[in-house]
């Protein structure tokens, strides 16, 4: 444990530096992965102390995106609370996003059945913005997949309810893949 507490006081106050740093981020995130939960604490408490949008920020960011995917990925759902209010809070775009999009799949991935079923239903909300989106395909898909049958089968209702979104959707790699699991659901 000495180690570990020296490793954390090397990089504590040093989070958003080397979330932004093409070498570094890969530090932290081997710090996340490799220490139990309580050791990734001050990685948690530096993004939160940015207040609202940090997650969102950080989430946007080529480097920060794979931060907080291992914090999802690694962490008990309550250590992350607040850090998964903030991105559902702002899901319809960063689904849309390049990077955005991959922590919202993690985010639906490992996230708590709440969470989820939150996720699953705004993103229902707003399929007509999302499913022709390359990037936001991805998430709805992944929704399509995790969710539970019931979040599956309300998003796959609102799916086909938008004329024409379907075979929009069958367009593009991603779009096509959750249009098969479209499919999928409405035949169980």
């Amino acid at each position: 444990d000495a180690a570990r507490a020296a490793i954390v006081d090397e990089l504590r106050g040093h989070v958003w530096e080397a979330l932004r740093c093409p070498h570094a981020n890969h530090v932290l995130q081997k710090c996340v992965v490799v220490m139990r939960a309580p050791w990734s604490q001050f990685i948690v408490d530096e993004l939160q102390a940015k207040g609202t949008g940090a997650a969102t920020q950080v989430a946007r960011h080529r480097y920060g995106c794979r931060i907080l995917e291992r914090l999802l990925e690694n962490c008990p759902h309550e250590q992350v609370e607040s850090l998964t209010a903030d991105l559902l809070a702002d899901i319809v775009t960063l689904a849309q996003h390049p990077w955005g999009n991959y922590v919202m799949q993690h985010l639906i991935e490992h996230c708590s059945h709440e969470h989820r079923h939150i996720a699953a239903r705004t993103l229902a909300e707003h399929v007509h913005v999302l499913g022709a989106d390359p990037h936001a395909s991805t998430v709805v898909g992944k929704a399509l997949s995790r969710a539970s049958p019931k979040d599956q089968a309300a998003l796959a209702y609102a799916i086909v309810k938008v004329p024409g979104l379907l075979s929009e959707m069958m367009k593009c790699r991603p779009g096509s893949i959750a249009a098969k699991l479209v499919v999928q659901v409405l035949d169980d």
